[in-house]
């Protein structure tokens, strides 16, 4: 393969890079705006929670998270978006904790059928 050829097709792939992560910032800017207009919004923060958690933004991920689990407690969505971003974040014993509520919500909803 040809130098001129690499070349292209990383300039392409920094492009896509790119391109991503403006879409990533602009749906942070536009949740954060949502909970700035509804500090309530528990969608907004489990929403913005996923987008900091697939960034790498493993703090803000979590304090999402928690924010969201204080309006609601028995949210299913936050509690395994918490839970994925301590277990990316290296905190397993966090994560495992939070898996742990998960399951036990998952199987109280189920003995309810």
């Amino acid at each position: 393969m040809s130098l001129k050829i690499l070349c292209c097709l990383l300039l392409l792939c920094v492009s896509v890079l790119v391109a991503c992560q403006s879409k990533a910032e602009r749906q942070v800017a536009e949740f954060s705006a949502l909970i700035e207009d509804d500090p309530n919004n528990v969608s907004a923060y489990i929403s913005r929670c996923a987008l900091y958690a697939r960034s790498g933004a493993y703090a803000e991920a979590v304090d999402d998270c928690t924010a969201a689990l204080e309006r609601t407690p028995n949210s299913l969505d936050a509690l395994q978006n918490r839970a994925y971003a301590y277990q990316q974040w290296g905190k397993a014993e966090l994560a495992a904790a939070d898996w742990e509520i998960l399951l036990g919500l998952v199987e109280d909803s189920e003995s309810l059928l």
